[in-house]
């Protein structure tokens, strides 16, 4: 059994317990614990926050102007209707990118993942695959992705039951 000691605790634990660098080929020297604890302060710092908003400012809108090409600016929430915009940076208006796909190559947040990648024809196709429903934030959050038209198929069962018991 490989072992570590965490140099922030100071429990000797097993590597499964570090995150390993890859490009290193190296385990961190906090434990998972004590790094994921450090992070969340190291986040919540007012210097770091303004260091992010900057380089989202310098960097993300470069990339997200790119891809308007494939974004409506202004949309409806394909479930309720709401008028949605992109990137308003209000969760009731904006527009949420829902995973219609298990199986989808995006894994992270696709706003996300759209800041990060530049505009190209590879990356355009793997979005495109994806895709990718406009919803807003309240429908966004109501459906599941993984388990998605079972899930519905309870709920419907579940609202056509309760209809019934009604009258």
């Amino acid at each position: 059994m490989n072992t570590k000691k965490c140099t922030r605790c100071k429990n000797v634990r097993d590597v499964k317990f570090f995150y390993f660098y890859k490009k290193r080929k190296v385990y961190r020297s906090n434990c998972k614990p004590c790094y994921n604890e450090w992070s969340r302060e190291y986040g919540k710092q007012k210097e770091v926050k303004e260091r992010r908003n900057e380089k989202y400012k310098k960097y993300g809108n470069k990339n997200l102007n790119k891809w308007l090409s494939c974004i409506p600016k202004e949309t409806n929430c394909e479930i309720c209707g709401v008028r949605l915009v992109f990137n308003s940076r209000n969760s009731n208006t904006s527009i949420h990118f829902d995973h219609t796909q298990e199986n989808c190559d995006i894994k992270v947040s696709p706003m996300t993942w759209l800041i990060r990648r530049a505009y190209n024809e590879i990356n355009k196709k793997i979005w495109l695959r994806c895709n990718f429903g406009w919803l807003c934030g309240k429908c966004n959050r109501a459906l599941p992705t993984i388990g998605r038209e079972k899930w519905l198929k309870k709920a419907l069962q579940y609202a056509e039951r309760k209809n019934e018991s009604s009258f």
